[in-house]
């Protein structure tokens, strides 16, 4: 489900680079979301079992949609205006960094020896690539775009280990909710500043295809993945997707790429792998440090 939902969400960068030409970040936010919300709205009456949203969870929800629906897909998609697709595909691996800080740090996630080899492999690897490899001159690699870009991962990394909080609660409707509230939000905004513009049919098309597919589709299989995973192991895998998305853009919009792009990807995995190989040593799959839903609820 990870490694699905990288390849799903991949696809984001390169379609949103072609429809911001004609389209504000405010406004493509804000309609792809709704639309992504729109979706999954049949999932309350499809998945009627599974724990059910309460007053409790008002916060934790009110922080996922604020950072993971509003806030990070505004600063990704303005930063995205002022640098090219491939260029932006090399820092959204920041939204990992992000991720693992944030779960290591903050939320306690534990994690053994192959894990920490794995993440240390991913991290370095990913920030030498975010720079070029060129250590001595970081002056030179950031910008206003991509300082945007890195913004968004971090309300993206903090979305992803709230969601976690929130996984036993079906992940459909975690969606729906998401995707509604953050698009409302988005396309308030963009009518209160007059950046609001009605997209033309082609547009339309991108839109709903980019809302099912890139988000409806792949953040419901993150958050399945969250809850059988947990943050890192998940995140992990899906640090994957800059990488699929780089090599997408090449296709769809004509940027380069080169066979240390392919290097990167490589080393990505075995990172990728050592995680994966550290939870199986458990006596159960992941439940040395992820604890049953019945734990998760009493803690809420």
């Amino acid at each position: 489900m990870a490694f699905l939902s990288a390849f799903t969400f991949s696809l984001a960068t390169p379609i949103n680079k072609l429809l911001l030409t004609d389209i504000t970040p405010l406004a493509l936010s804000g309609w792809t979301y709704l639309i992504a919300g729109a979706i999954l709205l049949p999932s309350f009456k499809v998945f009627k079992t599974g724990d059910r949203f309460h007053k409790k969870d008002i916060p934790k929800l009110s922080v996922c949609i604020l950072s993971g629906g509003f806030a990070a897909p505004l600063c990704v998609l303005t930063g995205l205006t002022l640098v090219t697709a491939f260029q932006a595909t090399l820092f959204l691996n920041s939204e990992t960094v992000f991720t693992l800080i944030l779960a290591l740090g903050i939320f306690h996630e534990k994690v053994k020896v192959k894990g920490w080899i794995g993440i240390v492999l991913i991290l370095a690897i990913l920030l030498l690539w975010s720079v070029n490899f060129n250590i001595l001159n970081l002056s030179s690699a950031y910008s206003p775009g991509v300082l945007l870009i890195m913004l968004g991962c971090f309300f993206w990394g903090l979305d992803n280990n709230i969601d976690q909080k929130l996984s036993v609660k079906p992940p459909a409707q975690l969606t729906c909710i998401k995707g509604l509230s953050g698009g409302a939000i988005s396309l308030l905004v963009s009518v209160l500043f007059s950046q609001q513009s009605a997209p033309t049919a082609m547009e339309w098309v991108g839109i709903v295809c980019l809302a099912f597919i890139t988000f409806s589709i792949s953040i419901v299989l993150f958050l399945l993945a969250l809850k059988n995973a947990g943050t890192i192991t998940t995140s992990s895998i899906f640090s994957i997707s800059p990488l699929m998305s780089s090599i997408l853009t090449i296709f769809i919009n004509g940027n380069i790429a080169n066979a240390v792009d392919f290097a990167v990807l490589g080393v990505v995995l075995l990172g990728i792998l050592l995680l994966i190989k550290d939870k199986q040593e458990c006596n159960q799959p992941f439940a040395c440090r992820f604890p049953s839903e019945e734990a998760v609820e009493k803690a809420v």
